[in-house]
């Protein structure tokens, strides 16, 4: 990456700072791209070349600049944001003709006119054409472009020359390595007149070193110029640097939460329209009374995440039933393609349901992602709903996975003693102890729309003992809600389950058992969860031969039950009076997923 990649390292006084605080208040923000053929959109569909005096936007509907400015007014919802193509195919700034058109080709323009910023890149025909001193025309002409466009009282941006690739072996005149050349010069004189410059050659690089999907053959085939998706990205990477609400996952920031009040979020929702009373991550959880606003097909929440790594996701944290059976949309902005899956529930919530439940979206797209939570047509009730995680390697993916990787076995044992009075209840967290888990390195999605959800548990568990099939942060403040799998004497049972971590209370209900007439301590159990038809979730045990399917639906009546969390916590409970040495000894624990 280039030492100088974004504006903010070179342009110290904050000056495109103020821009973006325009375009972001409504106003109106005029950008004008002035450069060769690589602006110009030679190569794009629907291409023609340019000359003065006409609108080339309407010539070159799939350039670059075209693309950013249908980008940069659905950002901010400011139709006002116009950027300009003022691009010459074949055109140079060495040899004075960028300087000496400047008025035709924007000022004089009578569609375009006075501007407030310039982004300029011109390079690739010098490199091929110039017979003097390349450096020093550059540097020459350039800073007078520079003046004159900061004469007018517009903001000069300076744009890298776009990845050009050689056509025969060359040698270090041929015209790559000239192209880098005045790159670097470009980078000189960003620095030494304090303007912004914004490094084209390195993201084009690195987006092609980072994606499976497309390579430079099929996506640049003359070896200089750039066809639609190469323009499209371009466009979504300016975009993402004249954003001011965008989220970033690279290398360096691995995990970013976007909740309501955030204003990232771009949620319409407010405090005036939030609840305190549960056990979720911010302590403050939206709860819109429709008499205040209407969800009905609104855009709850709307991110722009832009993503450099190639392994990230979106984990979405649902929050009690969540919105009924509103949607959420992921929008790769690079193609305009979309996908749409719906995580609420037509269920109710209750004691026994959980908040911040993660459930994986999908991956996110290397460059510009849009993430949009979309209100059902049919809410007419109040409603909670939640917010999104954006992590780098997440590890609860619907994939097989192995919930004792870090462990050969997985050993608990303790002595307990119970008082005289009241049996002793313990609810272990010994081995999650972060409910939250933002990594997903021990979560398991009980319960989802479009997934059946095994899970193969063996091990030594002693009467009186059990292990959670997943737990999240519970319906009210300090409690932890979880759904079990008890074992006694021979009974394999599934319990809902709450904790008061407060005041150190147990609760919980059976929802159903297996009796596998069974003496010792030794289990292998299979299990296969699953929600059915009408929305109930539902839990199939088979061991030993014999097989059981239980439904929530008695216990829960039109309630929702935990549906994902951590799993491999422990539960113990001994009779008053008792003293006890109880093993917990877990020695497979695999979960994987298939479609319904």
């Amino acid at each position: 990456m280039s030492e100088f990649n974004t504006p903010l390292e070179i342009d110290n006084k904050g000056k495109l700072n103020y821009w973006i605080a325009q375009m972001a208040a409504g106003q109106t923000v005029k950008i004008a791209c002035y450069g060769d053929s690589t602006t110009d959109g030679h190569a794009t569909t629907g291409w023609t070349r340019n000359k003065f005096g006409t609108n080339h936007n309407d010539n070159a509907p799939n350039s670059w600049p075209v693309i950013l400015q249908a980008i940069l007014r659905t950002m901010y919802n400011n139709d006002n944001i116009h950027v300009y193509n003022a691009g010459y195919s074949g055109k140079r700034l060495d040899d004075g003709w960028a300087v000496q058109n400047f008025e035709n080709a924007i000022t004089n323009n009578p569609h375009y006119g006075k501007v407030d910023i310039v982004m300029f890149g011109f390079g690739i025909n010098d490199a091929g054409h110039n017979k003097g001193d390349l450096l020093a025309d550059t540097l020459q002409q350039t800073n007078l472009l520079i003046d004159k466009i900061e004469k007018i009282g517009a903001l000069p941006i300076i744009l890298t020359c776009n990845v050009v690739r050689l056509k025969s072996t060359g040698d270090m005149d041929s015209k790559p390595f000239k192209i880098e050349r005045i790159n670097s010069m470009k980078r000189y004189i960003a620095c030494t007149r304090n303007i912004p410059l914004l490094d084209l050659d390195a993201e084009m690089k690195k987006w092609m070193s980072n994606t499976n999907e497309y390579n430079y053959a099929d996506l640049q085939p003359d070896n200089t110029h750039w066809l639609d998706l190469g323009h499209s990205f371009q466009a979504c990477w300016i975009a993402n640097l004249f954003y001011n609400r965008i989220v970033k996952i690279n290398d360096s920031n691995t995990y970013e939460s976007v909740h309501f009040l955030d204003d990232r979020g771009n949620s319409p929702i407010g405090v005036n329209t939030s609840s305190t009373t549960t056990s979720c991550k911010y302590g403050v959880n939206p709860y819109v009374n429709p008499q205040k606003f209407d969800c009905k097909n609104k855009v709850l929440l709307d991110i722009w995440v832009w993503c450099e790594h190639p392994n990230a996701s979106i984990v979405y944290r649902r929050m009690l039933g969540d919105a009924r059976t509103s949607s959420i949309k992921v929008t790769d902005v690079l193609t305009g393609n979309s996908e749409s899956k719906i995580v609420g529930s037509m269920l109710w919530y209750g004691e026994y349901s959980a908040v911040d439940t993660p459930e994986y979206i999908k991956d996110l797209k290397y460059g510009l992602n849009r993430i949009q939570l979309i209100g059902d047509m049919s809410l007419t009730n109040s409603v909670f709903f939640g917010h999104f995680d954006f992590i780098v390697n997440y590890q609860a993916k619907l994939t097989t996975k192995d919930l004792l990787k870090n462990y050969r076995t997985f050993r608990d044992q303790q002595d307990l003693v119970a008082p005289a009075d009241e049996p002793f209840i313990e609810t272990s967290f010994c081995r999650t102890s972060d409910i939250y888990d933002r990594y997903g390195e021990n979560v398991v999605q009980l319960f989802t729309r479009d997934k059946n959800t095994h899970i193969i548990l063996e091990g030594l568990f002693d009467d009186g003992s059990g292990v959670f099939l997943c737990q999240a942060p519970g319906r009210y403040k300090n409690t932890i809600n979880g759904i079990m799998l008890y074992f006694f004497s021979g009974y394999i049972s599934i319990y809902i389950h709450t904790f008061d971590t407060l005041n150190n209370v147990n609760r919980y209900e059976k929802v159903g058992y297996l009796n596998i007439k069974k003496s010792d301590s030794r289990y292998s159990v299979s299990l296969t969860s699953f929600i059915d038809n009408r929305g109930y979730a539902n839990i199939q045990i088979e061991s030993e031969g014999a097989i059981a399917t239980m439904s929530f639906e008695r216990v829960l009546p039109n309630v929702e039950p935990v549906t994902s969390g951590v799993a491999g916590n422990v539960y113990r409970r001994i009779d008053k009076g008792e003293a006890k040495t109880m093993r917990v000894e877990i020695t497979r624990f695999e979960c994987w997923y298939t479609n319904k």
